[in-house]
């Protein structure tokens, strides 16, 4: 398993589908609230120039209808708005339909097939399709080189049980445990020049499948900080990672100290 890429996108199209389904019943429950004001008959327009001229057809053996005056043109709106109504609701009705079908479909889609082994066959297969939930399990599983230095200094635990250097960074990590956003504290990220790294948080972006690093700067107030920091960006850009694409960058300073909500609603925005 080389990278976050090859976690399957089933569970990323459900979500999809989901959030479809989702707006589409939002637009039908609007077309039920028109219905009740909505006018009778239906609305025919005569293309004459230089302003059309609108009519209430109120029966079909009527083919002319009655004239809507210019200061009724609130019908001839709200009998445009039924006509698209009745024509939007039998798509959505359509569309619902395959949506439905699609989801009962993915329950059984090719990446169940690994998931549904037994676990001494599973320890025996490389699957080729599985779900997120595989990938995220192997991936937290997997064996990486933490930040070895001053280890001492480990002394805030989360509520994952892990020890983290700070204050803001036991907080960081409680948001991402709470919002149950898979992560890794200071794990090593080796850049294609040979360096390398340990961000303070590696998530797992599972609508996207991709890693994303999550740099807290938490002494700004000094001057050789800042500058260490800057120099930490520039490395992360010439390795690709770029500053709201796959990069977070929280901080605080003594005048703007850590702001809990802030960056709960940044990390929800990115993830969720």
């Amino acid at each position: 398993m080389n990278s976050a890429n090859q976690s399957s996108s089933v569970e990323n199209l459900r979500y999809q589908l989901i959030a479809r389904k989702k707006e589409l019943l939002t637009a039908h429950s609007s077309i039920l609230k028109h219905r009740l004001t909505e006018p009778e008959g239906k609305l025919r327009v005569a293309a004459q120039k230089p302003t059309p001229q609108y009519y209430q057809v109120l029966s079909p053996n009527d083919t002319v209808g009655k004239y809507i005056k210019k200061k009724d043109i609130q019908t001839a709106a709200a009998l445009a708005q039924k006509s698209y109504d009745t024509k939007l609701e039998k798509s959505i009705q359509e569309e619902l339909a395959y949506i439905d079908q699609l989801l009962l479909f993915l329950d059984s889609a090719p990446e169940q097939i690994f998931h549904s082994l037994p676990q001494p066959r599973k320890s025996l297969v490389d699957p080729l399709l599985y779900t997120d939930d595989f990938y995220i399990s192997k991936w937290l599983s997997q064996e990486t080189e933490s930040d070895s230095l001053y280890p001492e200094k480990k002394i805030y635990e989360t509520e994952a049980g892990e020890l983290v250097r700070t204050k803001s960074e036991r907080d960081i990590a409680n948001i991402y445990h709470g919002l149950g956003i898979p992560y890794k504290y200071e794990a090593r990220l080796d850049f294609p020049n040979g360096s390398c790294r340990y961000p303070d948080f590696t998530a797992y972006d599972v609508k996207r499948k991709r890693l994303v690093y999550h740099e807290h700067l938490g002494l700004l107030d000094s001057m050789t900080y800042r500058m260490d920091a800057l120099s930490k960006i520039r490395q992360y850009e010439k390795a690709g990672i770029f500053l709201g694409k796959n990069l977070l960058i929280t901080y605080e300073t003594e005048a703007t100290p850590f702001d809990l909500k802030t960056v709960k609603r940044m990390i929800s925005s990115v993830f969720l």
